[in-house]
C-alpha cells in the first residue's frame, strides 16, 4: 500500500502520462503479499532542523518536507496488485520507505484493505483540513496514522509462513536506463543492498526473500529504495511487495521447463574467436559449427538472441558482416547483469524464464545466472555445436515452428507502430486488422501445430494437460475441436490455439491453450465470443470451464475475470467458472471473426 495523504494529482496530471504496459505478474498467481505501507522520506532528513538550512527544503501541506513532485498520485492507466499503478517523481535526496512485516494478506485481502485505508486516510485528512483553524498539526490524521502503525506492528510480531521473493515492477518514462538502489537494514544494521536496472518501459525484478537476511519478526526492519546517484525520475510502480506464490508449483520455476524455447548466446570466445574490445573487429572470426546449429535451432522454432558485454554499435556490425544478425531477436548487448537481461528477454517474448538456455565461456557469468536463475539452462562455449543433438532442443518440427522467429521480427514492427498510438491500447489493435479463424482440425499439419501448443505452453493453456500423439488423437476422435489461426496487415501468427470442448451435460471447455505470440491482443476475448454465439444458436444457456490452477497460468485466470464468467467453485488446486449470462458477451470491433467460415457478430 502507498500514503496517498500528499498527493497532489493536479500536478501530476499536468504531466505526459505514462504509457500503460502489461503486467508481468497476475495476481491470481501470488497466494500472499507482505503487509507494507510506502511513504516518501529524504536521505538526508534531520529534521526540524534542516527544515531552516537545507537548501532542498520543499514545504509540504503538513509542514514536512516534500521529496516526490507529487507525492503517490494513483493511476488507473496501470495495474499490478490493485487496479492502478502508482505514478511518483523522485526529487533529489528522495527514498521511499516502508516498515517490513512477516505477515501478510492474499491479493483480495489486501485490495479490500487498501480500499479501506485510503477511505480512512481521505476521511481523516478532510477533518483535519476543518479543525486546521482550531487544532493545527493534522491531529484527526496524525491520530489515525499512529494507529495504523500500531496496528502493523502487532501483525509484524506474529510470524508468518515466510514469502518467496520480493517483487519490483515499475514502467519508467524516461528514454535512458539508470539504477534503483534497495537497501533492508534492521536494528540499524544493513542487511541488504542491492541495484535494479532500469530500462525504458516496463521493468520486472525480484530478489529471493532469502537475500534480506532479515533475522527472526522482531526489531525495527525498514526496506529502503532509492534512484542511484541521487538523479531525478518519474516511475509507475506496478508491484513493490514481497509476495509467497501459490503453492500449486511453487518449486516449477526452480527446474528448467522440458523443452528449450530460446537460447542465448554469448559472443567474445562463445559464438566467436577473440575478444571485440580487445582484438577488435577484423580479428574476430566465426567458431567452427556455430552456422550450422545456429541454422538448425531457427530451423526447430527455437528462438535465438544475444546476451553479451559489449557494445551494441561496435557488436552488431560484426553479427551483420558474419551474416547471422537476421536470427537474433531482442539482443542485449550491453554492460549489465545476463540475470536480468535474460528476465528482460523473457517478457518482451513473452515466454517463461524456464524455457532458456544460455551459452556462455565465462564460468563467472554461468554461476551469476545459475545463482539468480536456476531455471535457466546453461552450457559451455565447448558444448555449442551439439545443442541441436540434446533432448531439451529435440522439439517438434511444423510450418508453425519453422517460422517463429519471423514472426517475433514481425511482432518488433507491431511494437514500433505502438509506440505512435501512446496510451490508446485498444485503437492501436483496431489499426492492426486482426482477423482470426476458427475451424475444425483435419489437415495432419495442423493437427501437429495443435499437439505441439498443447505439449509446450503455459501461460494461456486451462490445463496444462500435456497429451502423448495417441491420447490426442484419441481427444479429437471423441471431442469437439477446434484450432484457430490469426493473421493482420504485418503478417500472420499462424495456427495460435486449440480448444475441446464437452457438452454433456452442459458445455464445457476442457482444454483450452493459446499461443503468447497473441496474448493481451483481445484475441482470447473474441474467442469466446464466437464460442459463445454458437452455443446459442444450439440452445446452449451456459459455458463453464474449469481452469487447473499453476504459477504460469494466471493470464488466462485473468481473461476470465475480464469477461462476465463467475466462480461459482475454488480450491487451491482449480476454480470452475461460469458464463451463464451470455447477452453480457459483446463484440468489441477489433479482431473480425470467421468459425467454420462463417463471420461472427460485427465481423458479418
Amino acid at each position: 500500500m502507498f500514503t496517498f495523504s500528499w498527493a497532489e494529482p493536479k500536478t501530476q496530471s499536468a504531466q505526459e502520462p505514462v504509457p500503460a504496459q502489461t503486467s508481468r505478474l497476475s495476481p491470481e498467481e501470488v497466494e500472499c503479499v507482505g503487509l507494507s505501507v510506502w511513504d516518501e522520506h529524504c536521505l538526508e532528513c534531520a529534521p526540524p532542523q534542516c527544515y531552516a538550512t537545507c537548501t532542498k527544503y520543499l514545504q509540504r501541506e503538513d509542514t514536512r518536507c516534500r521529496r516526490l513532485s507529487w507525492g503517490f498520485v494513483a493511476d488507473r492507466r496501470h495495474s499490478g496488485l490493485f487496479d492502478y499503478g502508482v505514478d511518483c517523481r523522485f526529487l533529489p535526496w528522495a527514498k521511499i520507505e516502508t516498515r517490513f512485516s512477516p505477515a501478510g494478506r492474499s491479493p483480495r485481502a489486501m485490495r479490500r484493505l487498501d480500499r479501506l485505508h485510503q477511505g480512512l486516510v481521505g476521511t481523516a485528512m478532510t477533518v483535519s483540513r476543518l479543525l486546521r483553524p482550531l487544532l493545527p498539526g493534522y491531529t484527526p490524521h496524525n491520530l489515525l496514522i499512529r494507529g495504523r502503525n500500531r496496528w502493523l506492528e502487532r501483525h509484524a510480531a506474529v510470524p508468518g509462513e515466510g514469502f518467496d521473493e520480493f517483487v519490483l515492477e515499475c514502467v519508467s518514462a524516461h528514454q535512458e536506463p539508470f539504477r534503483l538502489v534497495l537497501q533492508c537494514i534492521q536494528d540499524g544494521r544493513l542487511r541488504l543492498q542491492h541495484a535494479f536496472n532500469i530500462e525504458p518501459g516496463l521493468n520486472h525484478h525480484t530478489l529471493p526473500f532469502s537475500r534480506f537476511g532479515v533475522a527472526g519478526n522482531t526489531g525495527s526492519t525498514k526496506v529502503l529504495l532509492f534512484p542511484e546517484n541521487d538523479i531525478e525520475c518519474r516511475l509507475v510502480f506496478t508491484w513493490l511487495h514481497f509476495v509467497r506464490y501459490r503453492k500449486a508449483a511453487s518449486t516449477a520455476t526452480e527446474a528448467p521447463a522440458a523443452k528449450v524455447k530460446c537460447v542465448a548466446w554469448d559472443l567474445d570466445n562463445t559464438l566467436w574467436n577473440g575478444v571485440l574490445i580487445e582484438d577488435g573487429a577484423d580479428k574476430l572470426s566465426l567458431r567452427s559449427g556455430i552456422r550450422e546449429t545456429i541454422v538448425e535451432l531457427d530451423r526447430r522454432g527455437i528462438i535465438q538472441t544475444v546476451v553479451s558485454k559489449n557494445t551494441l554499435d561496435e557488436a552488431w556490425p560484426v553479427l551483420e558482416k558474419l551474416g547471422l544478425a537476421e536470427y537474433f531477436v531482442y539482443p542485449a548487448i550491453n554492460w549489465g547483469a545476463k540475470s536480468e537481461n535474460l528476465k528482460t528477454i523473457a517478457r518482451r517474448l513473452n515466454i517463461g524464464i524456464d524455457s532458456f538456455a544460455l551459452v556462455d565461456d565465462s564460468s563467472h557469468e554461468r554461476r551469476q545466472v545459475g545463482a539468480s536463475l536456476p531455471m535457466v539452462r546453461l552450457y559451455t562455449d565447448t558444448e555449442a555445436t551439439s545443442l541441436s543433438a540434446q533432448d531439451p532442443f529435440d522439439v517438434p518440427v511444423t510450418a508453425e515452428s519453422a517460422r517463429r522467429r519471423r514472426m517475433y521480427q514481425e511482432q518488433i514492427q507491431r511494437e514500433e507502430v505502438q509506440a505512435r498510438f501512446g496510451e490508446d491500447y485498444r485503437e492501436f489493435l483496431r489499426s492492426l486488422g486482426m482477423r482470426l479463424e476458427i475451424f475444425t482440425p483435419t489437415a495432419e499439419a495442423d493437427r501437429t501445430r495443435c499437439h505441439e501448443l498443447l505439449q509446450r505452453s503455459n501461460q494461456l493453456n486451462l490445463t496444462t494437460k500435456r497429451f502423448s500423439p495417441e491420447e490426442f488423437d484419441e481427444l479429437l476422435r471423441t471431442s469437439r475441436c477446434y484450432a484457430f489461426r490469426c493473421e493482420d496487415d504485418y503478417g500472420d501468427y499462424g495456427l495460435v490455439g486449440f480448444l475441446s470442448l464437452e457438452t454433456d451435460p452442459h458445455p464445457r471447455l476442457e482444454n483450452l491453450v493459446i499461443s503468447c505470440r497473441i496474448a493481451q491482443k483481445r484475441v482470447e476475448h473474441a474467442l469466446l465470443f464466437a464460442l459463445v454465439q454458437e452455443l446459442m444458436q444450439e440452445g446452449a444457456s451456459e459455458l463453464r470451464a474449469e481452469l487447473i490452477k499453476t504459477r504460469k497460468n494466471g493470464p488466462l485466470a485473468a481473461v476470465f475475470e475480464d469477461l462476465p464468467f463467475e466462480r461459482i467453485e475454488e480450491s487451491e488446486e482449480r476454480i470452475v467458472y461460469r458464463l451463464a449470462r451470455f447477452q453480457e458477451l459483446q463484440a468489441e470491433g477489433i479482431v473480425h471473426t470467421v468459425l467454420n467460415g462463417q463471420p461472427v457478430g460485427d465481423s458479418r
